[in-house]
């Protein structure tokens, strides 16, 4: 008897819940109504959506371990830069070697550019008159006007005094000569 009932009112409430119509009508619209996400199928979509996700992370795993072996280089380089670094510049901290490399270098070479340079050759070229000046990261030529073979020779034996090279040319038939000034001659 029991048994009956029990049977009678699981029908009972099979009926209350059944549909009338076999196709469901949604009448919930836009922010009410079914996302897109419920119309998927997820059983059929979970495979290729678990690969995707592995796919990914093995991607993301792999720039990982890219920007870690880089980083590992970029430092041993930056120690092998610093090492030669200190083999130029002994003294001192070092806060960009490669900066403070090229000045030390460029100040062994060029010992100061144009400045220093024309310091050194104006008391030596005084007498004469300077026509032209030109400076590039070799050397300064200067073109002279009119002046006596003597004058000139004179000129150049005060400038290969102080250490400088030089190297005579003549212009314009002989009025102006140009004189090619390095240094460390």
């Amino acid at each position: 008897m029991r048994r009956a009932a029990r049977q009678k009112a699981v029908a009972a409430k099979r009926w209350r819940s059944a549909s009338l119509c076999p196709e469901r009508v949604n009448l919930l619209q836009q922010g009410f109504g079914h996302s897109a996400l419920s119309r998927i199928d997820w059983p059929q979509v979970r495979v290729p959506a678990i690969l995707a996700g592995l796919l990914a992370l093995v991607a993301a795993l792999g720039v990982v371990a890219d920007w870690w072996m880089l980083s590992r280089q970029s430092r041993a380089l930056e120690r092998e830069v610093e090492l030669a670094a200190r083999r130029v510049i002994t003294a001192g901290p070092l806060i960009d070697p490669v900066t403070q490399v090229q000045r030390a270098l460029q100040a062994k070479t060029n010992q100061g550019g144009f400045l220093s340079m024309a310091e050194q050759i104006a008391p030596l070229v005084a007498p004469a008159r300077l026509e032209s000046l030109r400076f590039s990261s070799g050397g300064m030529a200067i073109r002279v006007a009119a002046v006596e073979g003597a004058q000139l020779d004179a000129l150049a034996g005060r400038l290969r005094a102080a250490g400088l090279a030089v190297e005579q040319r003549a212009i314009e038939s002989g009025t102006s000569w140009e004189l090619i000034i390095k240094r460390g001659g």
